[in-house]
């Protein structure tokens, strides 16, 4: 499938999802220097802004397609795809860098305020997994199938931490028990 996505009128479009689903594309579009959360079917042509979501950044979808969480301001919140009351899930400081959603509704997100942390779709206190180091930052975390294991993206000031890695849920988080993902070379030998 091939199709463009033009932001809604003079807006800039910032980052964007697309549901498990593959029926639906939620993106971040700034109109008037704010960013919005928009929402469009990807066999439509129109997108629609959904309200109460001004200042939302880093869209990720839950595992059933219905409802879209995303950070604005400090808060990690959620919101139906069809609408409604925009709910808080959790306090989120820092400047956030992605999440994923499994479908036993835990949510694992980044921020450069407290590194990886975990919170319940449902609410409540999200608690830090991996804590920040000085030299590093978690990025972009993505639930692998079993809803169990994820990948993450350390970005590190040292290119041996820096990398893909895979981590999980088991309550053991130091760097030690994380598992790189190896590197595919740029370069490839020509055979003979």
């Amino acid at each position: 499938m091939k199709f463009s996505i033009l932001p809604p009128g003079k807006a800039s479009l910032g980052s964007f999802a697309v549901s498990p689903d593959g029926r639906w594309l939620a993106f971040t579009a700034a109109t008037g220097g704010k960013d919005q959360l928009w929402v469009r079917a990807l066999d439509g042509l129109m997108a629609q802004a959904l309200p109460g979501t001004e200042g939302a950044r880093h869209p990720f979808w839950s595992p059933d397609s219905r409802s879209i969480a995303f950070f604005a301001g400090v808060k990690l919140k959620k919101i139906e795809v069809s609408g409604g009351p925009v709910q808080t899930v959790c306090d989120a400081t820092g400047l956030s860098h992605g999440g994923t959603w499994n479908r036993d509704g835990t949510i694992v997100f980044a921020t450069s305020g407290s590194g990886l942390l975990q919170a319940s779709a449902t609410g409540g206190s999200a608690r830090v997994i991996t804590a920040l180091t000085a030299k590093e930052s978690y990025i972009s975390p993505s639930f692998l199938p079993d809803g169990y294991h994820f990948l993450q993206f350390i970005r590190s000031l040292h290119k041996e931490t820096r990398g893909l890695y895979v981590a999980s849920l088991d309550g053991k988080y130091q760097m030690s028990q994380h598992r790189r993902v190896p590197q595919v070379s740029k370069h490839r030998r020509a055979c003979s």
